[in-house]
């Protein structure tokens, strides 16, 4: 389609080209969002979400120049002190700071952005990951909700909220976070994981949450640890010989981690298997 675009403007050209882009980056084709970015940018010279939306992509690829490039133009568009560049700036700036770093500096830049757009979520969800820096969770957890509240989605903000308010045994507030940013987004593979163990939890949807575990996706994962959120699953809705099945899959990928024996040997025991458990055990500590 973008290749096949001669027939428009040069405006609906770019509005192709960038939402093709933003498609694109969405499913993990990150350079060639770039260059449908790049030539959208070259389309509209005084569009600055093409610009924010293409500093971002080179964030994400450690490109450096265009990151230069991309804030060379924006600042040429809104001035040095616009909240687009200022937020641009700052999430440049946080990818380096570790926990303890100042952030004096940042929270003044980003107080700037605020006065002059203190509706956008993206500002709310950078003072949140700064307070995250500063040791205060509580005050993240207020600012990611207001990000929301703003109509701000992205992954990371969603692993960060709901890692808060798990952290703190809010389980049903997570649960209807990750309901809410799904509604609108397919979730991340970590998320739409998080979602099912919650809806397991409390017993909600067992159809749709066995259908996650058993679907080919998950299913065929490499890692221990989604067998073990997999096993999670199965026993929490009633399948058990599926849930041992998980449990021997996580030990079989990666046996030198106690993490996948113990929950083998613990739910083994607890359904009753002894000599299963017992021999598990003995297996564990060759």
């Amino acid at each position: 389609l973008a290749e096949n675009a001669g027939a428009f403007s040069k405006a609906d050209r770019a509005r192709l080209d960038a939402g093709l882009a933003e498609l694109l980056a969405a499913v993990g084709h990150r350079p060639a969002a770039v260059d449908l970015y790049t030539r959208a940018a070259a389309e509209a010279p005084f569009d600055i979400a093409i610009r924010a939306a293409l500093f971002d992509l080179a964030l994400a690829e450690k490109r450096e120049d265009l990151q230069a490039r991309m804030l060379a133009e924006i600042t040429a568009l809104e001035g040095a002190d616009g909240p687009v560049r200022i937020v641009a700036e700052v999430t440049r700036d946080l990818s380096n700071l570790k926990p303890g770093d100042p952030t004096t500096a940042i929270r003044s830049r980003l107080n700037v952005a605020l006065a002059a757009r203190e509706n956008w979520g993206r500002i709310h969800a950078l003072l949140g990951d700064l307070a995250q820096l500063d040791g205060q969770p509580d005050a993240a957890l207020d600012h990611y909700r207001k990000a929301l509240d703003l109509g701000a989605r992205h992954d990371a903000l969603a692993r960060n909220a709901v890692a808060l308010l798990l952290d703190r045994n809010r389980h049903p507030e997570a649960l209807t976070l990750l309901g809410r940013f799904g509604g609108e987004y397919p979730l991340a593979p970590d998320l739409a994981k998080q979602q099912t163990i919650l809806r397991s939890m409390f017993g909600e949807d067992p159809a749709r949450n066995l259908a996650w575990a058993r679907s080919p996706e998950t299913a065929g994962s490499k890692d221990y640890r989604d067998h073990l959120s997999r096993a999670t699953v199965f026993a929490l809705n009633g399948a058990p010989a599926d849930a041992t099945k998980a449990l021997r899959q996580a030990v079989a990928l990666n046996d030198a981690v106690p993490e996948a024996w113990v929950a083998l040997v613990r739910f083994l025991a607890a359904s009753g298997e002894t000599a299963e458990a017992e021999a598990a055990a003995m297996e564990a500590a060759k």
